[in-house]
């Protein structure tokens, strides 16, 4: 009698570490799929639906100021455009930036923005929810007999098919060195 009991026991105990299997089998195949939601929804961006046409128009934008054609550049760009960079608290609008372009570019020969990458993104939430592209590039310019480069990185808002801002990182001291309006302070 007592086999049976033991062999009772084990089937019983068998049976519920079954089900306990099955339980948790399902239980997992549940959550994934509230996992993968949950993943998804959680993603504080994506690449850009509009990655190739937003890319363009960035690039094309910055070949533009190369060349010094603000008109084909405002053909990018919204109205209410603002430029922002290299510090914290600099900022002009389109028209100002344009004339800065201009005024910069007629004592510089042999410009070229450099690109070497870009990405475009979609913030999904937050005070910079939208549409991003980032470039990078080293700009390399002659002025006078003082040829210098700078590596930069510039970040452009996309709002309805036009760039609505956009703001610049780059090295201010290095291309004041290379032209010599900063001199080097030699150790003794």
């Amino acid at each position: 009698m007592r086999t049976f009991s033991t062999l009772s026991k084990s089937l019983i105990v068998l049976f519920m570490v079954g089900i306990l299997i099955v339980s948790c089998k399902q239980q997992a195949e549940e959550t994934a799929g509230v996992m993968e939601e949950t993943t998804e929804k959680a993603r504080m961006y994506d690449i850009s639906s509009n990655e190739e046409a937003h890319i363009e128009m960035a690039v094309n934008y910055v070949n533009a100021l190369m060349a010094n054609d603000t008109a084909l550049a405002r053909t990018y760009v919204a109205d209410s455009y603002w430029d922002y960079g290299p510090g914290a608290k600099d900022s002009v609008a389109l028209d100002d930036f344009l004339a800065g372009v201009i005024a910069r570019s007629a004592n510089r020969t042999d410009q070229d923005a450099g690109i070497f990458f870009n990405n475009a993104l979609v913030a999904n939430e937050g005070p910079l929810a939208g549409e991003w592209v980032s470039v990078w590039g080293n700009y390399s310019a002659k002025e006078g007999d003082y040829r210098y480069d700078v590596p930069w990185h510039r970040v452009f808002r996309i709002e309805e098919g036009k760039i609505v801002m956009s703001r610049v990182w780059y090295d201010r001291l290095s291309p004041s060195m290379d032209m010599g309006a900063v001199q080097v302070v030699e150790e003794e």
